[in-house]
């Protein structure tokens, strides 16, 4: 999946206990059959997942909603019966955007009524869909096709990019670090652009398992650290923003459909042959974990106290998150703010006790991407200078002796 939302999850929290019995139970299983492709958290409740059918039974109802963290679902209409829906992303964690194979692009604009987004589009599968910020996205198609969109997704032009080497046929993953620098993956290959996707070039050295396979997503946790994943249990991962990639050993060789990294510790993978795999050294070693389900599994993501899976039988799977963070510290950290807000080049922290020190802060965008951090004990009466940060929605962490807090602050 590619979207547009970090969740609180990926800068906080970690796993400090399992469910009992398996680690991953199942929560509800959608009928008729229904092969649930992506799912997606875009705040710490609201989290959507996206279907195609398994069965040849036709049905509109492809987008499922809950609003309470997972505990009860909706299911919302896109009139569009019997297609493959694929992948959701969101620019600014409010209107999602829904692609299918047969051409379908829907939004539902920030509210819960679905509608196609009109654009020229020729008939061919949409296979992947990313925002960089609230303005700027990029869309992948059959063909080596890329799509670009300057204004949030209301409109969408093709690139008709320059694309060196073999053909590269389906763009099945695309994933940004900034304006310019970006991936597209696929059928045996893995391409760098420099230029916001009008060339692009072999990644240089890149050639896992020296045979067929297909990447399937790619993750950056900040410009340097970056994990992707693929057919035959491949995972890889990149410590200097995507210039090489060493390939990491795991314990499977069944296709490892998505990956998760909540921090440069703690990963997560799932795929097929129901496999679901977990790191706590930054993808080192792996272990297996375990589901009520034997099945495909197709997509993961977490929220700041769940971790959600979706199975190609209609299921959606969750891992309890036991989390550093208590009712006591939430008190602690209730009147904390940022001001101005909206901003336009300086933050300013208020509502912190005296007593309390801070270590560090982290800025994010909501499509996964680390803006900037700092490590180093800062006063709260100091301005962070965000003139170098381009409009849009963050978030900022902030790591103090009694715990981390977390705000939403705009960037005008």
């Amino acid at each position: 999946m590619r979207y547009a939302y970090t969740t609180l999850a990926f800068l906080v929290f970690t796993i400090t206990g399992q469910l009992r019995g398996q680690d991953w139970n199942t929560i509800i299983t959608f009928l008729p059959g229904q092969t649930l492709q992506d799912v997606l958290v875009t705040n710490d409740s609201t989290i959507y997942a996206v279907s195609s059918l398994n069965n040849g039974q036709g049905t509109g109802l492809n987008i499922k909603k809950s609003t309470d963290n997972g505990n009860t679902w909706t299911q919302q209409q896109t009139n569009i019966p019997n297609e493959n829906f694929r992948n959701i992303a969101t620019s600014d964690g409010e209107t999602v955007f829904v692609i299918g194979n047969n051409s379908s692009f829907i939004t539902n604009n920030g509210i819960d009524t679905w509608s196609n987004v009109n654009i020229d589009i020729p008939s061919q599968p949409l296979r992947c869909i990313f925002f960089v910020n609230d303005t700027l996205g990029w869309l992948g198609a059959d063909g080596g096709t890329i799509y670009k969109t300057i204004d949030g997704g209301q409109s969408w032009f093709d690139l008709e990019p320059e694309i060196l080497g073999d053909n590269v046929g389906t763009v099945s993953e695309i994933y940004f670090l900034s304006e310019n620098k970006g991936f597209i993956a696929g059928s045996s290959y893995l391409k760098l652009t420099e230029d916001g996707g009008q060339t692009w070039n072999d990644v240089p050295g890149f050639n896992p398992n020296n045979g067929v396979f297909n990447l399937r997503e790619i993750q950056f946790l900040d410009e340097d650290t970056g994990f992707l994943c693929g057919d035959l249990g491949l995972v890889a991962r990149s410590q200097n923003g995507g210039a090489t990639w060493t390939i990491l050993e795991t314990p499977t060789t069944e296709s490892i459909q998505d990956i998760k990294f909540l921090n440069k510790q703690e990963g997560y993978a799932c795929g097929f042959g129901a496999v679901i795999i977990s790191t706590n050294d930054g993808g080192n070693t792996w272990t297996e974990m375990t589901a009520d389900q034997n099945e495909p599994f197709r997509a993961i993501d977490f929220s700041p106290t769940r971790g959600f899976i979706t199975t190609q039988n209609g299921d959606i799977m969750v891992l309890e998150l036991t989390t550093s963070t208590s009712s006591a510290i939430e008190e602690l950290f209730a009147n904390v703010s940022l001001y101005p807000n909206p901003t336009q080049d300086r933050l300013y922290i208020t509502g912190l006790d005296r007593s309390i020190s801070i270590f560090g802060w982290r800025i994010t965008h909501f499509n996964g991407q680390t803006i900037r951090t700092s490590e180093s004990e800062i006063w709260p009466s100091a301005p962070i200078d965000l003139s170098r940060i381009p409009p849009g929605t963050y978030i900022f962490s902030l790591e103090t002796s009694k715990g981390w807090t977390n705000k939403l602050f705009v960037k005008q």
